[in-house]
């Protein structure tokens, strides 16, 4: 990715991602990747951000249960219109039944 565009991230994720850079250090030089990490932007669930920096893309993240870490499924909005990107996750188990029905609720997603 270029330094340009910003990475985005779970809090956890990144601070994953930073203890495993850092412990590298002392094999190489990884300077680049840890600072990579550190200008890396996080976000938490629920929480909508305006991605464009000008009130025209907004993303809101939604926790997931998932075998990877901090795991999150993304609600894309833009010009009016939405697009809820689940990527892999469980649907079984409390957390994937739970937040698919608020979504059907919600009337992200149609049956």
């Amino acid at each position: 990715m270029g330094s340009n565009l910003p990475g985005y991230h779970g809090a956890g994720a990144k601070e994953v991602l930073l203890g495993k850079y850092e412990a590298l250090m002392a094999h190489g030089d990884y300077t680049k990747l840890v600072e990579a990490v550190k200008r890396m932007r996080t976000y938490h669930t629920a929480r909508c951000m305006d991605i464009s920096g000008k009130g025209k893309i907004f993303v809101t993240p939604y926790f997931v249960s998932h075998s990877a870490f901090d795991a999150y499924m993304l609600l894309i909005e833009c010009e009016g219109k939405r697009i809820l990107h689940t990527g892999d996750f469980r649907g079984h188990g409390f957390l994937g039944k739970v937040v698919f029905a608020a979504f059907f609720r919600a009337g992200y997603m149609m049956e």
